[in-house]
């Protein structure tokens, strides 16, 4: 519907693949200017017609039993302890809908380090999300891929793995099993993880 806005998703065998568009720290999904009674007004709420397809799209998703994994892309990260920059704005909104939804993994970048979650889950009691290894959902940055590395600001308590060296990250997929395996430039394999 939204061409120009450059979201989308597509299929691969038995996972669903969505791009969206979340290219910055301050991306509000739910953002709005001049009269804000109304959010089927995509006019004031000039970002919301990407978080309804969105939601349109994955449940969707979820009526088809073929389809056994779901992976969401994003440039901003959602999660992060990087000193390069915050999580997007709107994560808690998007982590719920990933909640309901599913998500097995998050892909993102925009900070130049590598960190991989926990699953994790949004917190109904609080900012943080908390972990969760059987309902969360993986949440991955991967930005080593050839800028000037960032460091972390913190030790994060969701971080299973981080680090700030160059990298690629591998995954594969097997039925409803994926193992993320980052290599660093000389081959070295700095992570490694299945679930």
């Amino acid at each position: 519907v939204y061409p120009d806005y450059m979201y989308y998703s597509f299929d691969y065998k038995n996972t669903h693949f969505v791009v969206m568009r979340v290219n910055s720290d301050y991306y509000n999904l739910l953002e709005c200017s001049g009269s804000c009674t109304d959010q089927a007004n995509y006019d004031a709420y000039y970002y919301k017609h990407q978080l309804d397809w969105l939601r349109y799209d994955l449940a969707q998703v979820a009526t088809r039993p073929a389809i056994q994994n779901t992976v969401v892309l994003t440039h901003a990260p959602l999660l992060s302890y990087s000193d390069g920059h915050s999580a997007n704005v709107s994560w808690q909104t998007l982590m719920q809908e990933f909640k309901k939804y599913k998500v097995k993994l998050v892909l993102s970048g925009h900070n130049h380090v590598y960190e991989r979650s926990y699953p994790v889950v949004p917190s109904g009691t609080s900012s943080a999300p908390v972990r969760d290894d059987v309902n969360g959902t993986v949440y991955v940055v991967t930005g080593g891929g050839g800028s000037a590395l960032h460091g972390f600001r913190t030790v994060g308590s969701l971080n299973a793995k981080r680090f700030s060296n160059y990298h690629y990250v591998k995954i594969d997929v097997s039925g409803a099993s994926f193992t993320i395996t980052t290599v660093g430039v000389d081959g070295t394999v700095l992570d490694s993880v299945t679930w």
